[in-house]
């Protein structure tokens, strides 16, 4: 029960982006669009700081909030959705970005 504010925190988070990628890319309502692009592309580059290695080992020490296949569930729904209706520069730069941070946590040999 010590951890229980990651998990809901991971969730109302993801909730948001999954929640304005609806609105913005399925309905269509552009102000949800700018703000998706303006929050992905801010994750993007935040991400490469995964790479250096006191943010690894932040990284590391935290933990994951969820299980990784769950993680693995939603950012595999945001790229799939962003290449099916033709954001594939974005789409491809976010699995990058899933990947770079999917690395921080399996580099210090933590098994979920």
């Amino acid at each position: 029960m010590k951890n229980i504010g990651k998990p809901v925190r991971w969730l109302m988070f993801n909730c948001g982006i999954l929640a304005t990628l609806y609105v913005g890319v399925i309905v269509g309502h552009d102000g949800f669009k700018n703000i998706l692009l303006f929050v992905l592309w801010a994750l993007i580059v935040l991400s490469f700081f995964s790479l250096t290695e006191g943010t690894r080992k932040s990284i590391q020490q935290a933990g994951r909030s969820v299980p990784g296949w769950l993680d693995c569930l939603v950012e595999s729904s945001i790229i799939f959705t962003l290449v099916y209706n033709g954001w594939i520069i974005t789409g491809t730069f976010y699995l990058i970005k899933a990947a770079l941070i999917s690395a921080a946590y399996s580099a210090g040999n933590k098994t979920d």
